[in-house]
C-alpha cells in the first residue's frame, strides 16, 4: 500500500482474507479501511474478535468504518441501518476515550465523538463539548476548529 500498489494490496487481502483472525485480522481491517472498502473493514474488525476491545487505534479505526457505514446508509436511505451504525460508533468511541492513548488518538476519538453526536442529533452543547476536548488535546489540527466554528454558525441560522 505505501509503495502504491493498491491493486496487489487488494489482491493479498481477497485472497488470505477468510483465514484472519485477532491482530492479522485488525491489520486487514485497517488495509481494507485505507483501500476506502468499508464493508471488508467492517468483517475484518468482526474476525478480530476480543483482540480489538484493548486497543485504541482498532477501536477508532473501527469506528470511522461504522461511520462510513452509515453514511453510505443514509445514501441509500437506509434510516434503521444508519442509526445504528451512529450508536455502534458511539459506543467504540467512549471506550477508545476510557483506554490509555496518545494525545492525538484521543483527539481524533473526541472529533470522531462530536460528529457521530451531531449525527444522532444529540444536544448542541454535547457535541460543542466533544469538538473543544479534540481542540485541546490537539490545537494544531485545524480542522477540528474550522468543523466546531462551521456548527455554530449553522446553529444561529
Amino acid at each position: 500500500m505505501d509503495e502504491g500498489k493498491e491493486e496487489k494490496a487488494r489482491q493479498l487481502l481477497r485472497k488470505n482474507s477468510s483465514l484472519l483472525f485477532g491482530q492479522d485480522a485488525i491489520d486487514a481491517a485497517i488495509l481494507a479501511r485505507r483501500l476506502r472498502d468499508p464493508r471488508a473493514a467492517h468483517r475484518h474488525f468482526q474476525r478480530a474478535g476480543d483482540a480489538i476491545n484493548a486497543d485504541p487505534r482498532a477501536l477508532l479505526e473501527f469506528a470511522q468504518t461504522k461511520l462510513q457505514l452509515s453514511g453510505e446508509a443514509w445514501r441509500a436511505r437506509q434510516e434503521d441501518s444508519r442509526r445504528q451504525f451512529l450508536r455502534e460508533a458511539r459506543t467504540l468511541l467512549e471506550r477508545v476515550l476510557q483506554l490509555s492513548a496518545s494525545p492525538t488518538r484521543h483527539a481524533w476519538a473526541w472529533r470522531e465523538l462530536a460528529r457521530t453526536l451531531r449525527w444522532l442529533e444529540a444536544p448542541a452543547r454535547d457535541v460543542e463539548d466533544a469538538y473543544h476536548k479534540a481542540i485541546a488535546l490537539l490545537p494544531e489540527e485545524a480542522r477540528f476548529a474550522r468543523e466546531l466554528q462551521n456548527l455554530q454558525q449553522q446553529g444561529r441560522r
